[in-house]
């Protein structure tokens, strides 16, 4: 479920490796078996029930699930820098305006 800017799915998958590229800010929580992951930098994540581990967009990881893994995955579009400009803009016009 979700709407055009969050996205929560729920996943499993048995055994295998597998390279994971990430298309949103994605932040996982692992509700069961587990999962040997290597980010980009080389850095390993034993992931384990109630790990919870987050992913930059554009990012990717080497999964290695021995057995089983099922996590939930709260993803994010990277709000682009533009909108972060124009938000900074509104609020300081409503601070002078509404003090």
């Amino acid at each position: 479920m979700g709407d055009s800017w969050t996205v929560v799915d729920h996943w499993s998958c048995t055994a295998g490796k597998f390279v994971w590229h990430y298309f949103f800010d994605e932040t996982i929580l692992i509700l069961e078996g587990e999962a040997l992951i290597v980010d980009e930098n080389g850095v390993e994540y034993l992931a384990v029930p109630g790990t919870t581990l987050s992913f930059p967009d554009g990012s990717k990881a080497t999964w290695t699930v021995p057995e089983y893994v099922r996590k939930i995955a709260f993803n994010q579009k990277s709000v682009p820098n533009y909108l972060h400009t124009i938000c900074r803009a509104v609020n300081k016009v409503h601070r002078k305006l509404f003090k």
